[in-house]
């Protein structure tokens, strides 16, 4: 609106539809400054629209359009409404606006893409840029952030941490306490459901875990050697942020030898997995979407763990060190042809220690014995606790990182076993994992047999 202080502008106002030329016609933006006897200051935000033209209908584009020389670090650029024409406070670099490091490579992506905004013509349409331009405009310091996280591969990030963390999840001290010392076999239904904190790179997640597993371990051998091996088939392992939604399936397997040593039981164990992974991606910007997805991602795991599992009475301390490792396969994107990542190949690994306690009492019954449980476990990454993806975005390189649990992470586990005099055990157990950026609740069923 008219007036003379800071902050007042000047506005065409039209009963009926305000038609535009195509050619010949210039929009010439000016600060005028203050006038009369005002003294008050202004200092516009992003995302804050002027509406220079107000009509029933607007028709047509400016051909040129003048920019003014507004405040250190902003910009006015000019958008068209159905029935407005507005000019939006924009960042002369959107550099400036990004707070996360997983923002600043789409940042210089911005900035090159949207070089040509001084030329209205080439921001007017249905274009992939012209939507992205539009949807950028109004948007605030705090949405442009979000939308540049959301650019970045940073779900991708949080993937590669996801593989890590599920290999970690299938071979972790839990396992080691379940060994039957004298032979067995034994199924167990897995379930875990993590919420992942951003922990600075913008991408807060759950993750949804689904499996089972199918251990078997030998009778002893005359020198007190044994052998095991688990295959674990994993039905869900899925990823929802805000803004994405990945779906995993795959399956892992692992063999070990241990040798029993009066009261200890030291074993070495070796396992590889495979993943296919379908992501779909919403980079969100303001109050627009646009889509990208990729399905059938391979990803690949690799570990080995050295362990040391000692018994006294009701009690059995386990502990090891155990080596994680993914690779997961470049792709490129479909979708949103200007928006659409390629990323490059992953391959991330990480050192793990563990320790744990678990006790358990038996009490005999007539038919069943009953056996409750109780455990506390912590796992210490020593290495690799960050995972790192670098993807093209047109001609920028981006890159992002995703850190799950930090450096510690504790887990306290009860449970409760019915067995019977044949050897055969039905249970259940539940834990509650705790790190930081991480929290954890799991729960298993577990059917199994022992020989002896």
């Amino acid at each position: 609106t008219a007036g003379t202080g800071a902050g007042h502008y000047d506005q065409v106002n039209a009963t009926g539809t305000y038609n535009i030329a195509a050619t010949g016609t210039t929009l010439d933006a000016k600060l005028r400054g203050i006038t009369g006897s005002a003294t008050n200051t202004f200092v516009p935000t992003l995302g804050q629209s002027f509406e220079v033209v107000k009509a029933n209908a607007v028709v047509g584009t400016f051909a040129t359009y003048k920019a003014p020389t507004l405040a250190a670090g902003t910009r006015l650029d000019i958008g068209y409404t159905p029935n407005s024409v507005r000019l939006y406070v924009t960042p002369q670099s959107y550099s400036t606006v990004a707070n996360a490091n997983n923002a600043t490579g789409a940042a210089k992506f911005l900035d090159d893409v949207l070089q040509v905004c001084d030329n209205p013509s080439a921001l007017i349409g249905n274009s992939d840029l012209a939507q992205l331009y539009n949807a950028l405009l109004p948007s605030t310091a705090q949405q442009l952030n979000a939308a540049m996280v959301s650019m970045s591969p940073a779900i991708y990030a949080e993937n590669v941490q996801a593989a890590l963390a599920l290999q970690q999840r299938l071979h972790n001290t839990q396992t080691l306490s379940d060994v039957f010392k004298k032979g067995g076999v034994a199924l167990k239904g897995l379930y875990q459901e993590a919420d992942i904190d951003s922990d600075g790179n913008g991408i807060a997640a759950k993750r949804t875990i689904n499996g089972v597993q199918l251990s078997l371990d030998s009778e002893p051998y005359s020198n007190d050697w044994q052998m095991g091996a688990t295959l674990s088939v994993v039905t869900k392992a899925d990823i929802e942020s805000q803004d994405a939604n990945i779906m995993a399936k795959g399956q892992d397997v692992a063999v070990a030898v241990r040798k029993k040593v009066n009261d200890w039981m030291l074993g070495a164990e070796l396992n590889v997995g495979s993943y296919d992974f379908d992501v779909k991606r919403n980079v969100v910007v303001g109050n627009a979407s646009f889509k990208t997805y990729q399905n059938d991602i391979k990803t690949s795991t690799q570990g080995a763990a050295l362990t040391a599992s000692y018994g006294a009475g009701s009690w059995s301390i386990n502990s090891g060190v155990r080596y994680n490792a993914v690779q997961q396969d470049g792709f490129s994107e479909a979708g949103n042809g200007l928006l659409k990542l390629t990323v490059a190949d992953v391959d991330e690994n990480q050192v793990v220690a563990m320790l744990g306690g678990t006790w358990s009492q038996t009490w005999k019954k007539s038919m069943w014995d009953i056996a409750p449980k109780f455990a506390l476990q912590a796992e210490q990454i020593l290495s690799g606790d960050v995972a790192m993806v670098n993807a093209k975005l047109g001609s920028q390189m981006v890159k992002a990182t995703a850190a799950e649990a930090g450096k510690t992470l504790l887990r306290a586990t009860a449970g409760l076993n019915f067995i019977n005099v044949d050897g055969l055990n039905i249970g259940v157990d539940a834990s509650i994992e705790e790190a930081d950026g991480l929290s954890s609740q799991a729960a298993r069923l577990i059917m199994s047999k022992s020989f002896k």
